[in-house]
Order: C-alpha cells, then sequence, then structure tokens
C-alpha cells in the first residue's frame, strides 16, 4: 500500500513495510537546529524524513542508509519529491560498518527498538531484547564520527538509558533533546512477558494501560585538545 502525506513540511510517501515518520522523527528534527552543516549519515533512513531535514538545515552531502531496499527506493523518491536529491546519497547498508573512519559530522539514527523473540516488520524489530540494532551502531558511532561531531539518537524505556553512559565513558557530552510518553503499540502489548524479563526495561502506567517513554538525545564527540590547550588548563 502507497499514500502520500505532509511532514513537517515535507511531502513524505509511505509504503508498507517503511518506517513511516513519526513524533521520535519530529525529536530528532528539532535537534538538527543546534548542529553545524558539513556530511551527514542517517542510518536506518526509512522514508527519509531525517536526511531531508538534514538537507534543509544546509548539510550539502547526506548519506541515507537503510537495510531494507524497500526503504531506501521510498526515500530517494521522497528526496526527489522535495527536490533536495542533490544533497542525499542513498545506498543499501546496514548499520554503519561499511563507512570509513571519521567520515561524518553528523549522525542521525531512530533505531527499531521492538523486543520480541520472533521477526516482527523489520523496521520496527530490535531483536530479542530491542537493542541489537542500537547496539550494533554504538559500536561503531566513534569510529565515524569526527571530532567535534554530533550523534542524534532516540532510545525508548524498553531497552533503557545505558548506552547513554556508554557515550559518556567515552567522553561525549550527552543531553535530552525531549522525550515524550505515548501508549504502548500493540506489539509491545502482545510481548509483555519477555517485557518484564529484561533487566533494563520500564513501562509507565497511566489509567492501568501500559506506556513508554521515549527520549531523544544529542552526543557531542569532544575536540582533541591542542598541546597549548592542554598546557593552558594545567
Amino acid at each position: 500500500m502507497v499514500r502520500s502525506v505532509t511532514f513537517d513540511g515535507l511531502k513524505v510517501i509511505l509504503r508498507s513495510g517503511v518506517y513511516p515518520p513519526n513524533r521520535s522523527s519530529l525529536v530528532l528534527l528539532r535537534g538538527l537546529f543546534n548542529v553545524a552543516s558539513g556530511i551527514a549519515i542517517d542510518v536506518g533512513c526509512g522514508s527519509g524524513v531525517l536526511s531531508m531535514g538534514a538537507a534543509r538545515r544546509g548539510f550539502t552531502l547526506i548519506v541515507a542508509s537503510d537495510l531494507s531496499y524497500r526503504a531506501v527506493k521510498t526515500a530517494k523518491e521522497n528526496s526527489a519529491l522535495n527536490g533536495l536529491s542533490w544533497a542525499i546519497d542513498h545506498v543499501v547498508g546496514d548499520s554503519l560498518s561499511f563507512f570509513r573512519r571519521n567520515a561524518a559530522d553528523l549522525i542521525v539514527f531512530n533505531p527499531p527498538m521492538t523486543p520480541s523473540i520472533e521477526p516482527v516488520p523489520l523496521y520496527t524489530w530490535g531483536g530479542r531484547d530491542g537493542a541489537e540494532v542500537v547496539r550494533r551502531v554504538m559500536r561503531e558511532v566513534d569510529k565515524v564520527l569526527k571530532r567535534g561531531g554530533t550523534f542524534l539518537f532516540t532510545l525508548c524505556s524498553t531497552i533503557g538509558n545505558s548506552y547513554v553512559d556508554g557515550l559518556e565513558s567515552m567522553g561525549y557530552s550527552v543531553t535530552v533533546i525531549d522525550y515524550y510518553i505515548e501508549r504502548a503499540s500493540r506489539l509491545i502489548v502482545r510481548r509483555m512477558n519477555l517485557i518484564r524479563e529484561l533487566r533494563d526495561a520500564s513501562l509507565v502506567y497511566i489509567n492501568g494501560m501500559p506506556h513508554i517513554r521515549v527520549i531523544g538525545f544529542s552526543a557531542s564527540k569532544r575536540e582533541l585538545l591542542t598541546h597549548a590547550q592542554t598546557s593552558s588548563r594545567a
């Protein structure tokens, strides 16, 4: 099924099996207003809203990647529809593994985080604990992101925030862009027994109904100090 919508001023084609833009996309788009221009990577681009947002913010070279050929095709169509093809390259690829060292000034990442033993739609499946894709990207982000670069990402309460601690331990400065609470989807509700087993998972209950918390983060990779700067701080 294919349909068209307007999202944050963008014309967006939505195709079944491709991650649609939602509230978490808006949180990350808001984070783009606080970053400089340069080279950007949109990991797991889905319908391409974040890469198009980066183009509108002045990034002149953006790579939008996704494991799904259908998602890459849809994102490419959307960039053309909005007159942004000149700034965005679209590639089929898994996480950040095929990017060279220090390739990007910005990485944006709105990951699939549904925990499930059995496969669910690819664009929402995060593996058994919901964090498999997050772990893969987190292992590569420090290699690919330049010093002084920014990593924008979301995490939800079903996988916890321990990955933020990992970034901070590597010297990143991490701040919250925004957060929201929404009612748990049917996919989540059907997997409540699994979620209760997950160490870092938590849910918010409102009027007896389970809800999840989604948080958008901005992580800045600190610049290396020059010898003169180091001496001045001594």
